[in-house]
């Protein structure tokens, strides 16, 4: 998810740069290659009901036949507050939140939640909560193993077990980046977005009322 090939690598560098610097990942392939006419710039402002509508809108025309395959791809605290907001429903499903929560369906997809996604982002001044949402079929992803396979063998006799460590390159790639749909630097927990620039003097109460 979060490779960077720009990351400084070698002798002196942290574990996370020498890891993440290998090659770059989902994220950084999104940023380079999804047409700019399906990038939303939430430009800070947090989720809403407007903001899942402009994403299906951004789905391009020749791809509408496949949208019962896209998923929405986030982070579990951006999800959260979508399930949150159903909690202050005076409805059934209201309470089905509180008492049995479970997988909520904005707009009737599905959400695929990623535990690690980043979600802590740098979106300037104080604000470090930013993350980014991708509408896309999961089978857009692609993630090739076991190039230069190697397998080591230890006898780990106080364990009473044999102990196997395996290495690979791995690499990375999105099939069909136009189907892809984008929301950049969108908050965690921002003010709802309306299609507007920030400003617009919406609350933080509900991000999805």
């Amino acid at each position: 998810i979060m490779g960077d090939e720009s990351l400084p690598m070698g002798q002196g560098q942290s574990k996370m740069n020498n890891l993440f610097g290998q090659n770059d990942g989902f994220l950084r392939l999104l940023e380079s290659a999804v047409p700019a006419e399906n990038v939303i710039d939430a430009n800070g402002a947090g989720l809403s009901t407007d903001l899942l509508f402009a994403v299906h809108n951004r789905v391009p025309i020749d791809y509408m036949g496949d949208i019962a395959d896209y998923r929405f791809i986030c982070g579990p605290r951006l999800y959260n507050s979508w399930a949150q907001s159903l909690v202050s429903r005076d409805t059934a499903l209201g309470d089905s939140a509180v008492l049995a929560g479970g997988l909520f369906r904005p707009l009737g997809d599905q959400v695929f939640y990623v535990p690690n996604w980043p979600e802590n982002l740098n979106l300037g001044g104080n604000e470090t909560d930013g993350t980014t949402l991708i509408f896309s079929p999961l089978a857009n992803f692609i993630y090739f193993i076991g190039m230069d396979l190697t397998i080591e063998r230890e006898r780990v006799p106080r364990c009473d077990h044999w102990e196997y460590t395996m290495h690979w390159l791995a690499d990375f790639m999105v099939e069909l980046p136009e189907m892809v749909v984008m929301v950049k630097n969108l908050r965690v927990c921002g003010n709802a977005w309306d299609g507007c620039s920030p400003g617009y003097g919406l609350t933080n109460h509900n991000p999805l009322a």
